[in-house]
């Protein structure tokens, strides 16, 4: 089994006690591994944990799948409809795309391999994820991100984040904020009407 702080495989491990995901040899290494981690650290039952998991199989959850509601896959649905890029893909596909771009970049925070592509510099976590879920600001973290990454390698960076721009995507806000459905609707629509605004229209 792999131990996330010394980097090596041992036949026995302890799981740490709250994510339940990282696997540690000692707590010699579990310590010296908690800067790294502390960031990614949330409960077991964590909604980004879930997205995390949907992005490594490869597919986009179903609607019910608490995740489609929760990270913007039933917006994106909603507003962009089938839209297809120039490269073929769908709404769909290029958020999904994205998050497997955050995957990947958080997963190297934690376990830095040489020879992989481009890191995570902006120091993005699951725990950023969660806090811009809650605030109903994915949008502005996922623009962020794209924003930093983009400056940072270029055209080293993945596909989907220029095709999320090029293609002018967004989610707007997925967690309620009235009980009231057409007050609701009307929140969404303008929300969106100022993201568009603000990141398209320059």
């Amino acid at each position: 089994m792999w131990c996330f702080g010394c980097m090596k495989n041992h036949e026995s491990v302890k799981t740490c006690s709250r994510c339940k995901i990282n696997t540690y040899c000692s707590v010699r290494c579990q310590t010296a591994h908690w800067p790294f981690h502390k960031r990614n650290c949330l409960p077991a039952d964590s909604a980004v944990h879930k997205l995390f998991h949907v992005c490594w199989e490869d597919l986009i959850p179903a609607s019910t799948n608490p995740i489609w509601w929760q990270f913007g896959f039933a917006n994106i649905s909603e507003y962009h409809g089938i839209v297809i890029s120039r490269e073929g893909c769908t709404a769909l596909q290029i958020l999904l795309g994205l998050y497997q771009a955050i995957r990947i970049d958080v997963s190297l925070a934690e376990d830095p391999i040489p020879f992989q592509p481009p890191g995570n510099t902006m120091g993005m976590s699951k725990k950023m994820l969660q806090k811009a879920y809650k605030a109903n600001r994915l949008d502005d973290l996922l623009q962020r991100y794209i924003s930093n990454s983009i400056s940072s390698y270029g055209n080293r960076v993945a596909k989907y984040l220029f095709m999320w721009r090029q293609n002018k995507l967004i989610i707007g806000p997925t967690r309620p904020t009235s009980s009231n459905m057409v007050e609701w609707h009307k929140i969404k629509e303008e929300t969106r009407r100022n993201i568009y605004v603000k990141y398209y229209e320059h």
